[in-house]
């Protein structure tokens, strides 16, 4: 594939959950559709979509997909004797498919453009950023507390819109409202979204705080990791995934 193309092919993997840009991601692929794509990829070198279900399910009849959505690279693969495999891939570049492929092949092929962030203004970007670095390394804290863990020491992305794809990926919204932030081509707007949301999750946090110490250990309740990434990662991810 030639991503340096205006338009480009792509094949489509519809999933109820969103990838960022340079984010990581864990897949289970059993539908026999998706392995022969992913076999494809891996033969020709070559991405494929990550995009969220707008309508329809991950298994059985085509889903609808939004119409913007994420490449993503595949880094790893296991195979299984029964046929399963287990990905990990990267997210990478955004795209906006512009209508379906007329393909002989049992998955969606898509074409597409790629999107990109507007240029910003340096002035109006710099206190933003700052202030949600801070927010989000106190986030990442308090979630990482909520676990039984404690936060490794995280070196943020220095870059206005990495650093927004990476508070979006960890932001225990729905999946409808990170596609809105995935969608967003303005990054000061992105930002501001996510400091919103982040200052009213933290609030949540430190209310079920209060209240579990008023119930007492018996009434905690566990606060659900972030739903692109396994149990057993989330360590390597406050780790690694923002170096």
């Amino acid at each position: 594939m030639e991503m340096d193309k205006k338009i480009f092919d792509i094949p489509l993997f519809p999933l109820h959950t969103v990838l960022f840009p340079h984010m990581p991601l864990q897949l289970h692929v059993f539908e026999t559709r998706y392995k022969v794509m992913i076999d494809r990829c891996l033969q020709q070198g070559s991405p494929f979509g990550v995009v969220l279900i707008r309508e329809g399910d991950e298994v059985g009849a085509p889903a609808v997909p939004f119409d913007v959505g994420c490449t993503a690279q595949i880094l790893g693969m296991e195979r299984f004797e029964d046929g399963r495999m287990k990905l990990v891939v990267a997210g990478r570049y955004r795209f906006r498919l512009i209508e379906y492929a007329e393909a002989d092949l049992p998955y969606l092929v898509g074409k597409a453009e790629l999107l990109e962030d507007r240029p910003y203004d340096s002035r109006r970007i710099a206190p933003l950023t700052g202030k949600l670095a801070a927010l989000f390394v106190r986030y990442l804290e308090m979630l990482a507390t909520r676990s039984g863990e404690v936060l490794p020491p995280v070196q943020l992305p220095g870059d206005p819109v990495t650093l927004s794809f990476c508070a979006a990926s960890v932001l225990l919204q729905d999946a409808e409202e990170k596609q809105i932030l995935l969608e967003l081509t303005d990054t000061a707007q992105r930002i501001e979204h996510e400091i919103l949301w982040l200052k009213g999750q933290m609030t949540l946090l430190e209310d079920m705080e209060k209240l579990n110490a008023e119930q007492g250990s018996e009434g905690k309740k566990e606060l659900a990791k972030p739903v692109n990434l396994a149990d057993s990662d989330w360590q390597d991810f406050l780790k690694n995934s923002l170096n």
